[in-house]
């Protein structure tokens, strides 16, 4: 299943994708020409340019749903966001984080504790 969708699936979603978004400029590009020739009415250019902007945010869509299909299939490190200069040797020691007021989150229990 994982070398399906990773040899398929996702190339097949990029291209879908991406075809989407050549169809959305060569319609704007096309209906902008018949709007300056003046062969086609629109009210106004935020028509075609909302047109534009819908089919952009399709075909964008797509193309990170394959992305997010493939980080879930078979995730690499990169894509996990582990960085490889940093390796861990077992012996890493938490720091304590400061709250509001600068308290070190935890010494509001100890002091009532204590």
């Amino acid at each position: 299943m994982v070398a399906v969708t990773e040899h398929y699936l996702k190339p097949t979603l990029e291209l879908i994708g991406a075809a989407i978004v050549v169809l959305g400029v060569l319609l704007a590009v096309f209906r902008y020409a018949l709007f300056l020739v003046g062969l086609k009415k629109y009210p106004d250019l935020e028509r075609i340019q909302l047109d534009l902007v819908h089919y952009l945010m399709f075909g964008l869509t797509i193309q990170v749903g394959a992305d997010v299909l493939s980080t879930a299939v078979s995730p690499t490190l990169a894509d996990l966001g582990v960085f490889r200069d940093r390796t861990y040797t077992g012996d890493a020691q938490l720091l304590p984080i400061e709250g509001p007021k600068g308290r070190v989150r935890g010494d509001a229990g100890e002091a009532a504790r204590g």
